[in-house]
């Protein structure tokens, strides 16, 4: 995806217009029977001889001065290829070649330049040979490196683990994309210090969530003298605490009560302040060993003789947590459940201690409500009890502690763990039990120590001295399986399979990539793959409309149903198994209630009004309004990426269109460039076409305006926010305008009609998104490239290389005879060479 204001308006022309005479040549040969022994799709060198004859000499008269042929000195060397056959040798540097003068970031500006048309040729031949002669070098697989799991892996990864749903969108930083575009690319994802200091405090904190300690009570003991009782205990973690205080009824009415929690004085305890003869108190102990203790101050006594009367009585109830809410809410909960647990402990102030447990924690789950049930449910999920289990006081003994702890690892490290590895656990364990904490408290820190491990935090496979390609263990399969499809760590099933090495057999792989594409998981990666493809994941986080300019149309709720309408058409399109042009076109539109009325939908937001958050796939013949949101091209999320603050943008979805639909590389314009008149907002005398056209009177802007805009043009009737328009707003805030037009209707009517027509270089012309619809389903080859590549790359989790031609090639073959069905092509990434093997 192109930053939003570097987009080219100079350089994009030359690699666009050929991707458009290209394509065109390619689609006047569709009434051809094709070769079904030739290597479909992929362009042939011009003849045998061009290389030698016309190519490389133009290249030496360009590029000599700095990479002579006989400067042995020169890193880059690539005109050392003297034939075609020496640039095999040569292909990554040939490939940067091919860039860099599509780029025009060489030869340098202070150098003999090739005029445009040189240019053009010699970038085109490099790429076209490079593509046909793809597969010349055998099967390639490349060589992922290790990488730690990014932020929504870790995520899904620890709520797969533990049944919980945890959120570290503020906890850790956005991963930045890399390779093909995607932020699970190993190449980007490093681990500085300060993230691992925030790996260890999560895995802190999600053990604390996962694994709920059996709640304590306890009575505290005289210590030695009557008028003074202690306890000393050890919290496992933070909790909250009440502290019931019962003292006879000869207690002097000037007497009081201290309370010293590690020899400080927390509070001060009144006989004129207490209620039904009792104190209460609230403690907050944090994690570690406190010593607490309740002592009557014999200096408030009538005579300092005088026998003081004994703490009949000291009680402390740990609290149920009270889950997080913002504001005041937070004081007010903790102060209902003070209020519940004390009425508790008045009501049984009588019960014996041992009796009153099996009470108290009956009563600690009823008052935790469904916060706790939900960590209750996480405790038994990992430490598998059966349904009558309790799982609050269900006890843990070393060997259950043992067993938990492999089975867990094993699912969290994607592999069966040995004895010695588990015995250093125990080691830990054994001595969390020795200092006095609970088998639970020990099992924490084990759980602790298997999610801060590197063989949780990072994907990597066993590498071998052997360069030479070589399949990838079942066990690593099930991992690029489940990263893949699920975006997190395998299930039981994966893990079995892979273990007995049947994972990688054909039909049972085909069977479990079907299985885990019907799964609810998948639909992480629809998500994750859309979003970051089509540029969307950006949409209310980076890429922002003026707010207060498009208030109220433009809220939170919207934005978020804008995003989610990306995931949900990808995650239909793998549920039916739909044509992956349907990106393109569609005769379907998968929309909910909010999205359906503010597209103007109306017919559809009647039937979706019973359940207004519901995603449903609704037929184009079904809503005649429909029609105009079929495809990436009509999605408001698209529309809102595409534009700047204010206004809308035919430039930048053009370049969109160009980049994203069929991979055109979109460069840096040259220095020369002037910006479009007017800036980022609307101007009410002149519409965003009449100043483009003011623009093209500019020589160096017109021949990339002529191809970049009418792309652009044919989707002027979104507005910002992705609405539907017919004329041209002008500059009022979405207040203003809907005031003017609630007082005077007719204005619209009067206002300057969008003129979304436009016609191609190539020249092909259409009015409107569905015919500019109708010209790019006639390129759909161009686009097919580029969506496998994109989907392979994310698949890898690397950067593709020039060699993965042939695999694209591969694919884009098996598609053509599947109907381009979207699970087709997951099938055939899964199948490929690369997914398989590692070289």
């Amino acid at each position: 995806m192109p930053t939003r204001l570097s987009i080219s308006l100079h350089a994009v022309l030359l690699a666009s217009s050929l991707l458009l005479v290209t394509l065109a040549e390619q689609a006047a040969c569709h009434g051809e029977e094709p070769d079904k022994t030739d290597t479909a799709g992929i362009p042939k060198p011009e003849s045998m001889s061009s290389f030698e004859d016309d190519i490389r000499p133009m290249l030496v008269k360009y590029c000599g001065d700095c990479h002579s042929p006989d400067d042995d000195e020169d890193p880059v060397g690539f005109l050392k290829s003297m034939t075609m056959d020496e640039i095999q040798l040569r292909r990554e540097v040939w490939s940067s070649a091919a860039e860099q003068l599509h780029n025009r970031t060489m030869p340098p500006a202070d150098a003999d330049q090739p005029t445009e048309t040189e240019r053009l040729r010699l970038s085109q031949w490099i790429e076209d040979h490079l593509k046909a002669t793809a597969c010349d070098g055998g099967e390639f697989a490349g060589r992922p490196v290790p990488r730690r799991l990014n932020r929504d892996q870790y995520t899904h990864a620890i709520n797969d683990l533990t049944g919980l749903n945890f959120n570290f969108v503020e906890t850790f930083p956005a991963d930045g994309g890399g390779g093909e575009g995607f932020n699970n690319n190993g190449e980007t994802l490093f681990m500085p210090p300060l993230l691992m200091e925030r790996y260890l405090e999560v895995a802190s904190q999600v053990i604390d969530e996962a694994i709920v300690l059996t709640p304590q009570l306890v009575e505290f003991r005289p210590n030695g003298e009557a008028a003074i009782a202690t306890h000393t205990m050890l919290c496992s973690t933070d909790e909250t605490y009440g502290l019931s205080v019962r003292l006879p009824r000869n207690v002097p009415d000037n007497s009081r009560v201290q309370v010293r929690v590690d020899g400080i004085v927390a509070a001060t305890l009144r006989k004129n302040r207490r209620e039904n003869d009792h104190h209460w108190m609230t403690l907050s102990l944090p994690k570690g060993q406190h010593h607490i203790a309740v002592q009557i101050d014999s200096t408030a006594s009538d005579s300092a003789d005088q026998d003081l009367p004994t703490i009949t009585h000291a009680r402390l109830f740990q609290l149920p947590r009270i889950e997080y809410r913002k504001g005041q809410q937070i004081e007010r909960d903790r102060q209902k459940m003070s209020d519940v647990v004390r009425e508790f402990a008045w009501k049984n102030s009588e019960v014996p201690i041992d009796q009153l447990r099996p009470k108290f924690y009956r009563g600690f789950e009823e008052y935790g409500r469904d916060s706790l049930k939900k960590r209750l449910v996480a405790t038994a999920k990992i430490l598998r009890l059966a349904s009558d289990d309790d799982a609050l006081t269900h006890p843990v003994s070393r060997e259950d502690a043992e067993v938990i702890l492999a089975r867990f690892a094993r699912r969290a490290w994607r592999r069966p763990i040995d004895q010695s590895t588990t015995a250093r656990w125990m080691v830990l364990f054994d001595h969390v039990v020795a200092r006095g904490e609970t088998s639970r408290a020990a099992l924490q820190l084990g759980l602790q120590a298997i999610l801060t491990s590197p063989n949780f935090l990072y994907i990597s496979e066993s590498d071998s001295d052997d360069s030479n390609l070589h399949r990838i263990t079942d066990l690593e399969l099930a991992t690029r399986l489940s990263f893949f499809l699920w975006y997190s760590i395998p299930d039981e099933q994966l893990l079995e399979l892979a273990e007995r090495g049947e994972l990688s057999q054909p039909e049972t792989l085909r069977k479990e990539v079907d299985r885990m594409l019907a799964d609810p998981r998948s639909k992480r990666f629809a998500d994750a793959f859309a979003s970051q493809w089509l540029g969307t994941a950006a949409v209310g986080n980076t890429v922002i409309p003026d707010t207060n300019f498009f208030k109220p149309a433009y809220s939170d709720k919207l934005v978020i149903d804008l995003r989610e309408q990306v995931g949900q058409t990808m995650a239909w399109m793998i549920r039916e198994n739909r044509p992956v042009t349907d990106w393109i076109d569609s005769n379907t539109v998968v929309i909910n209630h909010r999205l359906a009325k503010h597209y103007g939908m109306e017919t559809t937001a009647k039937k979706l009004k019973d359940d207004k958050d519901r995603f449903a796939a609704v037929r184009i013949a079904d809503d005649s309004e429909a029609s105009r949101r079929a495809g990436a091209l009509g999605l408001g999320a698209v529309h809102i990426l595409t534009s700047y603050s204010r206004r809308t943008s035919p430039v930048l979805r053009g370049a969109w269109v160009l980049e994203t639909i069929f991979g055109t590389r979109v460069p840096a314009p040259p220095p020369d460039v002037p910006s479009l008149p007017g800036g980022e907002k609307e101007n009410g005398k002149k519409t965003v076409r009449q100043r483009l056209e003011q623009h093209r009177e500019n020589p160096t802007c017109a021949a990339c305006h002529d191809l970049i805009d009418p792309i652009g043009f044919a989707l002027e009737n979104f507005d910002v926010i992705g609405r539907w328009r017919d004329h041209e707003r002008g500059p009022a805030s979405e207040e203003d305008w809907q005031k003017k037009i609630e007082k005077a209707p007719e204005t619209i009517a009067k206002l300057p009609m969008i003129d979304s027509s436009g016609r191609l270089p190539s020249g092909e012309t259409f009015d409107g998104v569905d015919e500019l619809r109708a010209v790019l389903m006639a390129r759909q080859e161009a686009f097919l490239d580029e969506y496998i590549r994109r989907m392979l790359g994310f698949a890898l989790a690397r950067s593709l290389e020039e060699a993965d031609a042939c695999t694209i090639d591969s694919i884009r073959n098996h598609m053509s005879d599947n109907d381009m069905q979207t699970r087709e092509l997951i099938h055939a990434i899964i199948q490929s060479t690369p997914f398989l093997n590692r070289g």
